[in-house]
């Protein structure tokens, strides 16, 4: 899927995991998910807008 599901949830763990490696695991994740999201056509989709504005939300 193109949707960036729970990015949100893998840009925390990138903050909060001690481990390096995971820290930079789960950042890569999140960037390869907001890529995916905006690749096709330079910006999100109203669904994966949607999903953007909530992850931005609960980051608040």
């Amino acid at each position: 899927t193109n949707h960036p599901w729970a990015v949100h949830v893998f840009l925390r763990l990138s903050l909060a995991e001690s481990d390096r490696a995971a820290s930079d695991a789960a950042r890569l994740h999140a960037e390869t998910l907001l890529h995916n999201a905006l690749v096709s056509s330079g910006r999100p989709d109203r669904f994966s807008a949607c999903l953007l504005l909530d992850a931005a939300r609960a980051l608040v």
